[in-house]
């Protein structure tokens, strides 16, 4: 036989070799190359959600078989999870005839653009935040952890880290973006101080509010606020806030102003009384508080003691040079003088002295224990006796009340009993006017 390749007539002859005839036929060759007809798909594209795709091919010629390479021979169709071109071959199993055909498998796993925004800072004034997601991209969604999904922008009232996922509806692929929340809650720094401290001669204490921290307010509690420093003039407890006017956030202190308004204490004597022949009394003023200076009215400022030669009331006034506060104390001196007798013992037994038209007599006198003094008055006004020692130390004061006219009042010396023997004097004030006579306790 004879082998030929392609189609057409063949002619063939046959001759016997003995007698030499011959014979010719010919032979028709025919051809089948039809290739098979092939159509290979791809059901999507290599998503973030869709890894996979399947490729399928098919046929509208019989007897068709297909190979995709990489894969078993006959596989149809095949799942490919990744892009790229993929090829495919069909073959008619009748005339061998084969086609290839490629398929491209594209992929979009492209994550979102994503972009995150606070609208800024938690403050004291400023308690929440909002966050906002936003893309470039179409078809995405946001979810902030711990928020309703979908919730966008959401509000935040701490400080912290938040985290928003954007996804692509159409991919499935996402993208994380995480934003810093701080916050400002810091207190102004705040420092109070006051100029001193409210005396006698200093009335007004100035308060002063001061911070390190820029953009601070102050506001004293009962000024108007902002005024800063503030004048007080009474001692106690003072609030100030101090305000930071960016952030809100405040701080309070409390300043306490103290007073010495105390009164120096002061003690006046007199060494005796005036008499025929003590005509001068050395007055002494003294005190137990520190820092004190005397004034007696009528002397040079400073002078202590000084001395008088005049009964009548004398006044010092004690002051102390740290606060200026004062006080004042009098002492009566007294004076006494007979010179036909100047023994004190031989006193009459009811002295009675008239003045400026009221009267007051004691008795008895000289007295074992107790003496009633009685006085009246030809007007009304206000009345008081008081008892002194024969140094012009106040002892008590018997009686002080307002008095009728033309009345006549008593009152008790030594009511107690408990005076010591001694000279004492009793002084009868109305108004301005006063008398003062002697009352002897012998006891």
């Amino acid at each position: 036989p004879v082998n030929v390749t392609s189609e057409g007539n063949y002619v063939v002859t046959a001759t016997n070799t003995i007698n030499g005839c011959s014979i010719q036929q010919t032979v028709t060759v025919s051809a089948d190359l039809t290739k098979p007809e092939l159509t290979a798909t791809a059901d999507g594209i290599i998503t973030c959600t869709n890894t996979s795709v399947a490729l399928t091919a098919t046929s509208t010629t019989p007897n068709v078989t297909f190979n995709w390479e990489g894969f078993t021979d006959g596989e149809n169709p095949v799942n490919v999870t990744s892009e790229g071109d993929y090829i495919v071959t069909a073959t008619n199993t009748i005339n061998g005839c084969s086609i290839q055909q490629t398929v491209t498998v594209s992929a979009d796993l492209t994550k979102p653009e994503l972009t995150t925004t606070a609208d800024g800072i938690i403050t004291c004034t400023n308690t929440s935040v909002a966050l906002t997601a936003t893309s470039t991209t179409p078809n995405v969604t946001f979810n902030w952890e711990g928020f309703t999904d979908g919730e966008n922008p959401v509000n935040v009232t701490s400080e912290g880290e938040y985290r928003v996922t954007a996804t692509n509806t159409i991919t499935g692929c996402t993208k994380q973006e995480t934003i810093i929340v701080s916050a400002d809650l810091t207190k102004p720094e705040l420092t109070v101080t006051a100029d001193g401290m409210i005396t006698c001669s200093n009335t007004s204490v100035t308060l002063t509010a001061t911070s390190t921290n820029p953009n601070v307010i102050f506001s004293w509690t009962g000024f108007t606020a902002g005024e800063n420093p503030v004048n007080v003039t009474s001692e106690g407890e003072y609030m100030v806030t101090a305000t930071n006017t960016i952030t809100g956030c405040i701080r309070q202190e409390t300043i306490i102003v103290s007073a010495d308004l105390t009164k120096p204490e002061l003690t006046a004597t007199a060494d005796g009384i005036i008499t025929c022949t003590n005509t001068s009394v050395a007055l002494t003023a003294t005190s137990t508080t520190p820092n004190v200076t005397f004034n007696w009215e009528g002397f040079t400022a400073g002078e202590n003691p000084v001395n008088v030669t005049s009964e009548g009331e004398y006044r010092v006034t004690a002051t102390n040079t740290i606060t200026g506060c004062t006080k004042q104390e009098t002492i009566i001196v007294t004076a006494f003088c007979d010179e036909k007798n100047d023994d004190i013992q031989n006193v009459s037994n009811i002295e009675t002295r008239t003045f400026f038209k009221f009267e007051a007599k004691a008795y008895p006198n000289p007295s074992k224990d107790k003496a009633t003094i009685t006085f009246s008055s030809e007007k009304e006004g206000s009345a008081r006796i008081e008892i002194y020692t024969i140094t012009g130390v106040l002892v008590n004061t018997l009686f002080d009340n307002k008095v009728e006219a033309n009345k006549q009042y008593h009152t008790t010396f030594n009511e107690d009993g408990d005076l010591p023997s001694g000279v004492y004097f009793y002084v009868l004030r109305l108004g301005n006017d006063f008398i003062t006579n002697r009352i002897i306790l012998a006891k």
